[in-house]
């Protein structure tokens, strides 16, 4: 009886320290899981945040990196639309400084815009425009382009706008400065552009007439 007492004391502590191994590997399977799901949330954080209550993601298209936000609207129909913004600066960042708020006239209303002289000659003013354009008649809104000289714009057989020829509607003027920064004066909303800043100014405008109708 005793040598069987001792053989089974000897097999239990045999199971115990082969048992060992089975807990490190569980323990380092758990491990990794919650490693995961940390990283996981880290990312999240990282690729998704919120700026004056808009919810915006980082995202990547090949070498190009864009800061995506969208929202649902009505139409005058009742129609529902969901429109995406895409940015290509960090809202966050984007420093220029706005006077006044911005609101939107009624989809029945044209929203105006006036290209000052030089505008063109920048490398990104194109791309700029056309981002704004889009923004406006993409929001079911009525849009109508031209050029703040009157002489140029008769010239180049284009349409003349400016904030003196159309003093009780919606204008957008985009106009040459010393200083990048957005000012409004009644209806209209003068975007400053300075060192070529015109897709920074615009994106500051689209992103700012959003949080001032959300507010």
């Amino acid at each position: 009886m005793v040598k069987r007492k001792k053989v089974v004391k000897k097999i239990i502590n045999e199971k115990k320290i082969s048992n060992k191994p089975v807990y490190k590997f569980l323990g380092f399977i758990l491990f990794l899981v919650l490693l995961f799901f940390v990283s996981s949330y880290l990312i999240k954080m990282t690729y998704n945040f919120d700026y004056q209550g808009l919810g915006f993601t980082k995202e990547k298209f090949g070498e190009l990196i864009v800061y995506h936000h969208y929202y649902y609207f009505k139409d005058n129909y009742g129609e529902l639309f969901q429109y995406n913004l895409y940015l290509r600066n960090d809202p966050r960042s984007n420093n220029i400084s706005v006077d006044g708020e911005i609101v939107y006239p009624t989809q029945k209303d044209f929203i105006y815009i006036s290209i000052g002289d030089e505008i063109e000659k920048c490398s990104d003013s194109s791309l700029a425009i056309a981002q704004l354009s889009s923004f406006i008649t993409d929001n079911q809104m009525f849009l109508k382009t031209g050029l703040a000289n009157e002489d140029r714009a008769e010239e180049s057989n284009v349409p003349h706008v400016s904030c003196e020829k159309y003093p009780d509607d919606f204008v957008i003027s985009l106009v040459r400065g010393d200083e990048t920064r957005i000012e409004k004066d009644n209806k209209c909303y003068q975007i400053e552009i300075a060192n070529c800043d015109i897709l920074k100014a615009v994106e500051k405008f689209e992103v700012q007439s959003l949080v001032d109708r959300k507010n």
